[in-house]
């Protein structure tokens, strides 16, 4: 088989294409033949060296954390029935590893069937920030009285928020950087698109939301958090759960005491347990499958992996980008 590995930490063209052996799978195991992997802003942060020591890995290791595709075979104490099927999964046990290849082993225990009416391709894309996108939800729990403002909302979990919040009634304005990324959201149907590289977003955001948002879903960061923070309603939340700016936003907690607003930082979000994982993941892939809310999606070729972590990189990156692997 071929498979994406990085022998060193590095930048983008550290990703090179390798032959390697044909998996097996031990006990309670099976090994797929992989259509399409879940490429995350995770796999491009450890390539680049930062948390490896967290996952205790050093290089040579193939990346990627989640994978769809055909049961090719089983180990011992697996059933034999799912051979053949479409399936999508968790790979790596001490970490996000085992993606970018042809052929993954998986735990028997994770396997998820996929859905009908449902392609492997997108049942693949929620692995992660399909999960990601419920649980912010579940964590912020809007109402039809909020008002919600979603940064980076044309990123990977914030397509599916907005197309979340907007299908259930929930007031939402999706906001992200440029032109290309916020015609990509009116062409998902979003009613309200601010694009936060023009100098008056905040103005804009006013106009909308006269009285301020009360949630915000901040997954850009830095300055751009920052400004949503003070946008937000008094009594309002705000959950800040990713960097697509370069790093977290900076609150005024004295600020947000006195305004009796809420904070809940990435590190304050519940811990999802492997149950939880696959409940969520469920409610992801049922409203994919309900139309509720659905991936934006770009494949890139396995062999073109760089390309895809360079896209992530330099923030050109649309949706959610997945590898689609040919044998």
């Amino acid at each position: 088989m071929r498979a994406i590995v990085v022998r060193t930490f590095g930048g983008a063209e550290v990703l090179r294409l390798e032959d390697q052996a044909d998996l097996t799978p031990g006990p309670g195991e099976v090994v797929v033949d992989v259509a399409f992997a879940d490429v995350g802003t995770l796999d491009r942060l450890i390539r680049a060296g930062r948390f490896g020591e967290i996952f205790g890995f050093e290089p040579p290791y193939v990346p990627g954390s989640g994978v769809g595709g055909t049961v090719r075979a089983v180990g011992v104490g697996v059933d034999e029935n799912w051979i053949g099927q479409s399936v999508i999964g968790g790979t790596g046990t001490d970490g996000p590893t085992g993606g970018y290849a042809e052929q993954a082993v998986l735990t028997a225990d994770a396997l998820i069937a996929v859905p009908a009416g449902i392609g492997v391709d997108v049942a693949t894309s929620l692995l992660n920030d399909g999960t990601t996108s419920q649980l912010l939800l579940e964590v912020a729990a809007p109402t039809l009285d909020d008002r919600v403002l979603v940064l980076a909302a044309a990123g990977a979990a914030g397509t599916l928020l907005v197309q979340l919040l907007q299908a259930r009634g929930v007031p939402v304005v999706a906001a992200a950087g440029g032109a290309q990324k916020t015609a990509a959201l009116r062409d998902l149907g979003i009613t309200h698109v601010v694009d936060y590289s023009s100098q008056d977003w905040t103005a804009q955001i006013a106009s909308i939301f006269q009285d301020g948002p009360t949630i915000v879903l901040d997954g850009a960061g830095a300055a751009l958090g920052g400004e949503a923070f003070t946008l937000l309603a008094d009594r309002g939340r705000i959950v800040s759960y990713g960097t697509s700016a370069g790093i977290f936003a900076q609150f005024d907690t004295g600020d947000a005491h006195r305004r009796g607003i809420s904070i809940t930082n990435l590190m304050d979000l519940p811990t999802v347990t492997p149950p939880d994982r696959i409940r969520l993941l469920v409610k992801a892939l049922d409203a994919a499958a309900s139309g509720e809310a659905a991936p934006l999606l770009t494949h890139v070729p396995l062999a073109d992996a760089a390309k895809a972590h360079m896209a992530l990189e330099q923030r050109t990156a649309i949706g959610k980008t997945v590898l689609a692997v040919v044998g």
